[in-house]
């Protein structure tokens, strides 16, 4: 009944103030899930995205082991030869500075045990070497 009574200003006042309130609840949750959003974004840029990168230099690195060890098969004298085991050993020794900075990165116990086994499958491979 008092709805009935009630003028036409008020009504107006009333719906912008509903609108209103559901405006602000709707910003509300859309400011909590981009919050949580940019948390999970700087989650991936600080600590994922570098572990990607180090492991795609790791592969490029051993990569380039194995084709400087193709090359010092086929070195066509004791100079040549020289210059691939040089090469080899830079570039063990930049695979192992790799390697420390990935285990610097990673810190959960499931992380640091698959870096164990990684670590022995290429130890395994060098000491055949």
């Amino acid at each position: 009944m008092m709805f009935k009574i009630a003028t036409l200003r008020s009504k107006l006042y009333l719906a912008f103030a509903v609108i209103l309130l559901m405006s602000t609840i709707s910003l509300s949750m859309g400011l909590g899930r981009m919050a949580s959003l940019n948390d999970r974004l700087r989650e991936i840029v600080n600590h994922t995205a570098p572990k990607v990168w180090l492991t795609k230099d790791i592969q490029h690195q051993l990569m380039a082991l194995r084709n400087n060890e193709r090359m010092v098969l086929l070195a066509e004298g004791p100079d040549q030869l020289q210059l691939y085991l040089e090469r080899g050993r830079k570039l063990e020794a930049d695979l192992e500075l790799l390697e420390r900075q990935l285990s610097q990165l990673v810190v959960t116990h499931e992380g640091k045990a698959s870096l164990k086994l990684y670590k022995e499958q290429v130890e395994r491979y060098l000491a055949v070497r």
